[in-house]
């Protein structure tokens, strides 16, 4: 007797089990950065003349080869299985089209009925009636069978069944959509059934239902009068009305595991403190441009397996900017996809335009995101990197490029050593706020490579970004210089390439 609830029931969870997994019901909970204020470590700067970005050639490799791998071949059988239910879809709106066109039909109140000689009718579709000459409209058995298809008309049920027949081109993959189909088509008999029994003898119809259980051919987005769960229906039929109290209560107790369903795919922490990231939420706002090198037809530095710098850059810069607004910090991107910036026909209109949206912003920070690359000791080559402006100093750069560096520790491999160029980046050179060119970690080692590649990892590198930019903005005044040491002589690798860095 809930069987009008369970239409709705039904048709609510098919749509929100498609669209909760899209949504995040941020909870915030953060408490003060200046609660477990640290102090910043300066680590130690060496000058870096005449470095280069390292170029190597690497062979062609089959690019077959490249698409050949247990992701796309799940992406192939998944389109498989859409496209597959989608024809199926087609043809039974080409079938019912066709039975438009080939039998006659009677207009009556906006409905159409169509009398045909096809098997399987009668069925309804929308607002047309598709019966079977062989059935007389105008004996008793035949007034309960149109009142029944005329119910199907009134309360839309072909919407229902184009719904979740649309629903399973997308979520073919997922049994409980063809289990909930199922159940929605037996549920729109039962409706029916009791609409067309009423007022008559229950008995004599189900007695109707038994004699004509004949399975036949139909569409799938039909309401064939002959449905096939006949035993169900004429249990229906033939129950009695009376409501036990237990039923209602059965099924109010099943409300709070809907919540707790839903709570645990939608809601999402945020501001949840990474390891080791001591400051989460800026006292104000920081405006920070993040700026993903390369782009278009400047592929950066290549793995050797097709794997692109450019490509990383983006996916760590566009997730900074997506997790920003949990840090109190604004993101500005230079680009924010695989394109030169500002649709630049040059590599130098392409960085000018890069220093063109720095300068325009007056921002509080800048980071260039970069991978580096080595042509030698590729093994040993390993480790994320700061690169600051000897011809542009800012005040900040050092103890920014620190405090990057020192929240980024917990995260991987850092080198503990700050890397001043003279001249060369020439976002850091033009730049108007204190700035940082951020390798993260080598493209060309294995290791790195490995890391870097995997979304979750690139998530904890943003965070702990976005957490060394507000421990820097809330508090620069608790820098501490360590005692200078003599660094290890650091030995940089000049390329043939003649260009510098960009």
């Amino acid at each position: 007797r809930f069987h009008h609830y369970n239409r709705s029931y039904l048709l609510g969870i098919s749509l929100c089990s498609t669209v909760i997994p899209f949504l995040t019901i941020p909870l915030a909970i953060f408490g003060s950065g200046r609660q477990n204020a640290a102090l910043i470590h300066i680590l130690y700067v060496i000058n870096s003349k005449g470095w280069e970005e390292p170029v190597t050639l690497y062979a062609r490799h089959n690019q077959w080869s490249q698409w050949i791998n247990l992701q796309n071949g799940l992406y192939f059988v998944y389109l498989a299985g859409a496209i597959t239910g989608l024809i199926i879809l087609i043809r039974s709106l080409i079938y019912i089209k066709g039975l438009k066109r080939k039998y006659p039909f009677e207009t009556i109140d906006r409905l159409k009925i169509y009398f045909t000689a096809e098997p399987g009718t009668p069925f309804s579709f929308f607002r047309s009636i598709f019966w079977d000459k062989k059935i007389s409209v105008s004996d008793g058995a035949g007034q309960q069978i149109f009142r029944h298809e005329m119910f199907h008309v009134k309360q839309r049920h072909s919407a229902d069944i184009l719904l979740l027949e649309t629903l399973g081109c997308i979520c073919w993959f997922n049994p409980f959509f063809h289990l909930i189909k199922k159940e929605l088509k037996a549920i729109h008999e039962f409706l029916a059934d009791a609409y067309a029994a009423s007022g008559n003898n229950r008995y004599n119809y189900a007695e109707l239902l038994l004699l004509h259980a004949i399975r036949q051919k139909t569409p799938v987005i039909s309401h064939p009068f002959f449905h096939n769960q006949i035993k169900r229906r004429i249990t229906m039929i033939t129950k009695s009305s009376l409501v036990r109290r237990n039923g209602y209560l059965s099924r109010i107790m099943a409300l709070p595991v809907v919540f707790l369903l839903v709570s645990a795919f939608a809601v999402k922490l945020i501001n949840k403190p990474p390891a080791g990231a001591a400051f989460l939420y800026a006292d104000k706002k920081i405006t920070v441009v993040i700026d993903p090198g390369h782009g278009g037809p400047f592929p950066g530095a290549n793995s050797g397996s097709g794997v692109l710098e450019k490509d990383i850059n983006l996916e760590i810069a566009k997730t900074i900017a997506a997790l920003s607004g949990q840090y109190n910090v604004q993101v500005v991107l230079t680009r924010n996809s695989d394109a030169t910036v500002g649709r630049a026909s040059s590599l130098r209109e392409d960085l000018l335009n890069r220093v063109a949206i720095t300068n325009k912003t007056r921002p509080d920070l800048l980071v260039s995101i970069h991978l580096n690359a080595a042509t030698e000791n590729i093994a040993a080559s390993s480790g994320f990197d700061a690169y600051i402006s000897g011809k542009n100093e800012h005040p900040g750069d050092k103890t920014f490029a620190s405090t990057i560096l020192n929240s980024l520790k917990d995260v991987y491999t850092v080198n503990d050593v700050i890397r001043q160029v003279p001249e060369g980046i020439v976002v850091l050179d033009k730049s108007n706020c204190p700035a940082l060119c951020l390798e993260c970690g080598y493209i060309t080692n294995p290791a790195d490579l490995a890391f870097i590649s995997k979304p979750a990892n690139r998530e904890k590198i943003a965070r702990h970004i976005l957490a060394g930019i507000v421990k820097y903005g809330n508090d620069q005044t608790t820098a501490v210089i360590l005692p200078m040491q003599i660094p290890i002589p650091f030995a940089c690798k000049n390329s043939a390439k003649s260009g510098r860095r960009i």
